[in-house]
């Protein structure tokens, strides 16, 4: 993606597009799922962000495959897609035909559905944290202050956010037993948190 980012602006472009497909996203869900990953991680690709647009994000793989056949159109296959040592080639290849044929033949339709769900879910979660952020976070000149009263009142879920977003804005990537800990020492607290 940042080679990607660095020819478009030498060329002075709009938009970067990427050929995903709605089979990438029903990879992308199990490798997600796989290696753990939150509500917004399981929401998949996005359509759009910035200047990079996936408009094939909802056309699957063998549809696009026989159009291009049909108007005889070349394509290239890259063989690295073949090679099972990569985690994505052993979801396609071994993990997805598992699942079609021996408990969801239309686990791709699953997946996407459960796909919007999260990200509808995950959405209506983000506008809520962003709220609790703004009156339990303040941003400092050493960092940020915690108000823990206001955040032991919160729902779980949102602290959680709160917590990642706070970790992010100081620069530092959350992991799962980062964050956990965090929340428990806050709830062990009865003083307000100042970290730097």
């Amino acid at each position: 993606y940042n080679a990607l980012e660095q020819a478009r602006k030498e060329l002075n472009c709009d938009r970067i597009a990427t050929g995903h497909t709605a089979d990438d996203q029903t990879e992308e869900f199990f490798i997600r799922l796989i290696r753990g990953t939150n509500t917004a991680g399981l929401s998949g690709m996005q359509e759009e962000k910035g200047c990079l647009i996936r408009p094939l994000i909802h056309e699957k793989k063998e549809t696009l495959v026989s159009f291009l056949e049909q108007m005889q159109i070349d394509f290239c296959h890259d063989s690295s897609n073949d090679d099972q040592q990569f985690l994505r080639n052993r979801v396609r290849h071994l993990l997805l035909p598992l699942l079609e044929k021996e408990f969801n033949p239309s686990i791709g339709e699953t997946v996407a559905q459960t796909r919007n769900i999260l990200s509808e879910e995950n959405n209506y979660l983000e506008q809520i944290t962003e709220n609790a952020f703004s009156s339990v976070v303040k941003e400092a000149e050493e960092g940020v202050n915690l108000h823990t009263n206001q955040f032991k009142q919160l729902h779980t879920a949102i602290q959680r956010r709160l917590i990642e977003n706070t970790l992010w804005k100081l620069a530092c990537k959350p992991s799962f037993k980062a964050v956990d800990s965090i929340i428990h020492l806050i709830r062990s607290l009865d003083t307000e948190l100042h970290p730097s």
